[in-house]
Order: C-alpha cells, then structure tokens, then sequence
C-alpha cells in the first residue's frame, strides 16, 4: 500500500465517522427536542442533518480508493434512509417520554409547591386533585391569595370542551356559567373557572380559588 491509498484510506474513515457522528448527533437532538417541546418539533432540523451526513458519507466513499461505483452510490443512500427512520423512532421516543413527564406533573399538581411565594387555602390543592384529567395540566402560570391557575396541554378548544364536559357530570357542584369559552362552577365556598386565552384561544386554563365573601 502505497502513501496516497494511506492517506485516502485515513480520509475515508474520517468522513465516515464524522457522518456516523451526524447521524447520532441528530438522534440526540431529535430526542432531547420531543422530549422537552413535544413530537415533531425538531423534525424541522432532519432535512439539514440528512444532508450533511449524506454529504459526509458521500465524501467518505469517494475518498476509499477501492471503493466501487455501486458502494459509492449506495452507503449515502443507505446512511440517509437509516438515519431519516433512526430520527422519527427517536421523535416518537421523545414525544413519548413528553407525555409521560406531562402526565406525572398533571398528577401530582399543587398549587403550594415548594416554591410558591403565596400559600393558598388546602381545599384549592384538594380541589385540583379531584378534577377528572381529560389533558395533562402544568403550571401554576398565575397566582393570588385564593387560588392558582393551570394551563392545559394540547388544542386548547379541544381541551376546553373535553374539560367542561367532564365537569358538567360532576356530583356536588353548581354550575354558574357555561359558554364555549368560559365554563365556572363552585362548591362549599370553593370556584373552579375555566376560560380560553391566548390568540387566537390556543391555550385553555383552568383555576381554583376560594370563594371572599363581601363583607
């Protein structure tokens, strides 16, 4: 063997690692972005990490000095379309654990966390715990003295409805208001009010507070 099949052997294995390194860099990042924003939110980044590692598998199979035509055509190919199934099953995975993470928090939701400035009355945290859970909730994203509030994941007209009709078979509650984008009902001194916001109505919050009598 003689310097130059050396010297485009060593390159070859290095454009090959470096597209090895793409490709699971990509599974990382495709991962890691399901699995804190949800499923899809990274597969915007594949076209571009498929075309670099395709690029660095193409430069690794031309730079192989015994490499045929078929084998120089056939390794990107090969590369890209493992790499393009290796990140979807890496976004389903994450969009996975995204779920699973939303659901334990919704689970376990209180309003006088650990970090909460303002300590509110016990029957809002029992309040929360007996909600039927249509969609995982998270937060508190707003708090006062008689209560806090959780946002709700997903489609926020979706949960809305899904929400308000689990709320309406409640036993024990009074239904105060009911339209499509506010639902409130009470029980012993307790209010729960859902409402959508944001624009336009993406995002559906529900909140529990106590109920200040004027005095």
């Amino acid at each position: 063997m003689d310097t130059r099949e050396r010297v485009g052997r060593g390159v070859a294995v290095g454009f090959g690692l470096l597209a090895l390194g793409i490709t699971g860099l990509g599974l990382v990042v495709t991962y890691g972005v399901a699995e804190e924003y949800s499923g899809g939110t990274g597969l915007s980044l594949l076209p571009v990490v498929l075309l670099l590692a395709g690029a660095a598998g193409v430069l690794a199979t031309w730079s192989w000095p015994e490499a045929r035509a078929g084998v120089r055509v056939g390794v990107p190919v090969l590369l890209a379309v493992v790499g393009g199934l290796g990140w979807l099953s890496a976004d389903q995975l994450g969009d996975r654990a995204h779920e699973q993470r939303l659901v334990s928090g919704s689970n376990s939701f209180v309003c006088n966390g650990p970090n909460a400035e303002i300590q509110v009355d016990e029957r809002v945290d029992e309040t929360f715990a007996e909600l039927p859970r249509r969609s995982p909730i998270y937060g508190p994203v707003e708090g006062s003295r008689t209560g806090c509030t959780a946002a709700v994941s997903g489609t926020g007209a979706e949960s809305f409805a899904a929400y308000a009709d689990a709320f309406r078979d409640l036993e024990g509650w009074t239904v105060t208001v009911d339209r499509p984008d506010r639902f409130v009902m009470q029980r012993d001194g307790v209010r729960v009010a859902m409402r959508l916001g944001g624009a336009p109505d993406q995002l559906a919050m529900i909140e529990v507070s106590t109920i200040v009598q004027d005095s």
